[in-house]
């Protein structure tokens, strides 16, 4: 699959958050407008952790429209696909917090601009470029947006994007305390009969997350006889008197009973009977754990001598060894393609027995079947991820050719021998080096670079248009940001300007600016930064943002020369270093070994 432009691209809601911030000289509540909606807020975080994030939706050709467009932009959040709507007000919700630090929400979007979004607004490379999509369930509360945000999940699976999903039982589906309470006591009654039991329910504690958790401790001794049921298969499982027995076969019938639980309460839910990922023994659990408690300890210490730790993380061999698959998992697009570069890459092993996939690490003699590494390294997901890598590299290089193979550098086959690589690798480095050697040749043919003058002469005319259209792209990436940030100050300038000219008329002007202090926080920053940039008369925003247009679109031109550039500039300098690797392995194979003198 390639690197991906964006690590996340969320779709979802974005809107006003009213919350209270005080009380008027009148005794009102005073409310402040906070740019707001879970999914942006996703985004916001994964900016500050270093991650590239677009965001999918829709707001309110409005004020409020347009201090969310710069707020979301000013965290860094692309917003290509950010629509705005000329007819629907931006959405708008006002948050209550009780004193026990619950929050009740009233959501102003009957309609709001968020659920206007439709299918054909979403630009499906966006999301093809992402490596997670991440959405809300606000999105499909109604029939347009719902469309569009399933449109968008089914090009998600397309490119093999990793689907990320936040329910809200708590705001979307009416979940109180109360009620999670009343189906903890109803789950423990039906499931737990003949067991005394305490059934306790609470919200977020530190985090102030949302959920609500509910907690069922049952007494394991049984005090009467209950009706025998379907996983109960011996008579200690219903009778008086004896303990509970925790079967597979009750805890396969627990979790189907929490999904049906879930489906008739309407409540979001996940699919408790298939493993969907890694799968982590207790053994390989509580060995990270001992691991990450002596890797601290020993970066404790690197850090009272003043040395910085290289490493933070602690990883099990079977989590590397997962990460080493799933690295060549996402650039394969063969099965036989993916076997031949685990072993190149990692040295690892894979072989088919029964239709089940095994994998050995370099240092084992006995394989491990995928079902004890992970759910998504079995035969059958393989072949799915394999076949959407394929389909994946139709779109983003659509040709009616077949596209040659990436020209690789040459093995050093005698270096890696004596650092102990086998016979097969030997065998299999030999065929690697061939192809790798003809592909070499018949670039060089088909550019005419028979010479090794030539080939530096192009690598040189190459680098040089390389070095130019970076260095214009990067000028116009500086005059891009510039127009962004004046954009930024003009909007809020004229927006705040009507409050500064009532500044001048008012009784008490220091208590009104007190009341007004964010407000004229920023008016005044854009002031200072008109001042500061010597601008006396204001630009026009149409103007700037043709303008901004214009830069745009003379940069994806000259980035698109960078691009090519950077591409051949690559083939060749692998091909000129095939080329060097190639004549240095002829002259020491033909090389006479001086005779001892006497």
């Amino acid at each position: 699959m390639g690197n991906k432009a964006f690590d996340v691209t969320a779709l979802g809601e974005l809107l006003i958050d009213f919350t209270e911030n005080g009380n008027s000289a009148q005794g009102n509540p005073m409310l402040e407008a906070n740019p707001g909606g879970a999914p942006c807020n996703v985004l916001a975080m994964l900016e500050k952790l270093g991650k590239k994030t677009a965001f999918i939706g829709k707001v309110g050709n409005d004020m409020f429209g347009t201090q969310l467009k710069n707020a979301v932009e000013e965290v860094g959040i692309d917003t290509r696909n950010l629509v705005i709507d000329n007819e629907v007000h931006t959405t708008l919700a006002f948050v209550h917090t009780y004193p026990d630090g619950d929050r009740d929400f009233s959501f102003y979007r009957n309609p709001g601009a968020d659920m206007m979004l439709t299918k054909d607004e979403i630009q499906e490379d966006l999301i093809r470029d992402s490596r997670i999509f991440h959405f809300g369930t606000l999105s499909s509360t109604h029939e347009g947006v719902r469309e569009a945000t399933r449109y968008a999940i089914d090009v998600a699976k397309e490119a093999g994007c990793i689907i990320s999903f936040d329910p809200k039982d708590a705001v979307e589906n009416g979940l109180t305390m109360e009620r999670a309470q009343a189906l903890g006591l109803q789950f423990c009654k039906d499931n737990f009969p003949g067991h005394p039991a305490i059934v306790c329910t609470h919200p977020d504690g530190h985090n102030s997350a949302g959920n609500i958790h509910v907690h069922i401790v049952i007494g394991s001794l049984r005090v009467r006889t209950v009706e025998r049921q379907p996983f109960m298969d011996k008579p200690c499982d219903w009778e008086a008197g004896k303990k509970h027995r925790c079967t597979s076969a009750m805890l396969r019938h627990l979790r189907v009973a929490v999904m049906e639980m879930c489906e008739q309460a309407d409540l979001n839910q996940i699919n408790l009977l298939e493993a969907q990922g890694d799968h982590v023994s207790e053994r390989e659990y509580w060995a990270q754990r001992r691991g990450q408690r002596r890797l601290d300890h020993a970066n404790a210490k690197l850090a009272a001598e003043g040395q910085q730790p290289t490493q933070t993380v602690y990883q099990t061999e079977l989590d590397k060894l997962r990460k080493q698959i799933y690295a060549v998992l996402n650039k394969t697009t063969t099965f036989e393609e993916f076997s031949a570069l685990l072993m190149q890459e990692h040295g690892i092993a894979v072989k088919e027995s029964r239709g089940r996939l095994s994998y050995c690490p370099p240092g084992r003699t006995k394989f491990i079947t995928a079902k004890k590494l992970s759910k998504k390294l079995e035969k059958e997901q393989v072949l799915t991820a394999l076949s959407q890598n394929i389909q994946l590299a139709a779109i983003i290089q659509p040709s009616s050719e077949k596209k040659p193979d990436k020209i690789r550098k040459l093995v050093d086959i005698q270096a890696n021998v004596a650092a102990g690589k086998g016979i097969g690798y030997e065998r299999w480095a030999k065929k690697f080096n061939l192809k790798r050697w003809s592909q070499t040749l018949c670039l060089l043919q088909e550019k005419k670079l028979l010479s090794e003058d030539a080939l530096r002469q192009r690598i040189a005319e190459l680098q040089t248009q390389h070095d130019d259209a970076l260095a214009v792209v990067k000028d116009m990436d500086a005059r891009m940001v510039s127009l962004k940030e004046l954009r930024g100050h003009l909007v809020v300038y004229r927006q705040y300007k009507p409050l500064a000219q009532k500044l001048q008329t008012v009784r008490n002007p220091a208590k009104f600016k007190e009341q007004h202090r964010a407000e004229f926080a920023v008016y005044e920053a854009a002031c200072a930064y008109f001042k500061a940039n010597g601008l006396r008369t204001l630009p026009d925003l149409k103007k700037l943002d043709a303008e901004y247009q214009t830069l745009s679109s003379e940069k994806n031109g000259f980035y698109t020369r960078y691009k090519k550039a950077q591409i051949e500039l690559r083939e060749l300098r692998t091909a000129q270093q095939n080329v060097e690797a190639f004549f240095r392995k002829e002259e020491r194979s033909h090389a006479v070994p001086q005779q001892e003198v006497k």
